[in-house]
């Protein structure tokens, strides 16, 4: 039988809803209020989005759509930070999720129901494939890797990585 994921008392809950253009937030802490904003999908975006993650103080836990080269060079700067466990999920499974809760689609409402997936699914944090930083460039909607190893890194965190089945992330 499957252990339950074991959840840090303190954890920040987030979901992302990417777009081309916008990233729209939304934030659940222990004893505040849902808080939801808006930041540009580019990198001074990612930045600020960065430092109002990093005033949480706690482990936060983000999940966010593959949505391919819109959700990228996010998922990038998300999973280099130390504070943020990452999962990039799959849209169908998000739908599908989305559809015991509300009824709404607008970003800010998918935001919220990512939110609330990291608060209460099994919880797989993302990696990137390669084990050194990669040379991304960006333009545009388009994007060119180059140089990338071979083996998948692991990334050190001050999260609790106790997740699935009560083993610890390097251990699944």
């Amino acid at each position: 039988m499957d252990k339950p994921v074991t959840i840090p008392p303190a954890t920040v809950f987030c979901g992302i809803d990417v777009s081309a253009i916008t990233l729209a937030v939304a934030l659940i802490a222990p004893d505040q209020p849902l808080v939801e904003r808006q930041f540009a999908n580019r990198s001074s975006g990612h930045k600020q989005l960065l430092a109002w993650l990093g005033k949480c103080k706690a482990c936060v836990r983000v999940s966010m759509e593959a949505t391919g080269i819109y959700s990228l060079d996010l998922a990038l700067v998300l999973d280099a930070a130390p504070q943020i466990e990452l999962a990039v999920l799959n849209p169908k499974l998000v739908n599908r999720f989305q559809q015991t809760l509300a009824r709404s689609k607008t970003d800010a409402a998918d935001a919220v129901v990512l939110a609330h997936y990291s608060q209460r699914m099994p919880f797989t944090s993302w990696q990137a494939a390669w084990s050194e930083g990669p040379s991304v460039t960006c333009s545009g909607p388009s994007h060119q890797r180059v140089g990338l190893p071979a083996e998948p890194r692991a990334k050190p965190s001050a999260c609790s990585r106790t997740l699935l089945h009560g083993a610890p992330r390097g251990d699944r």
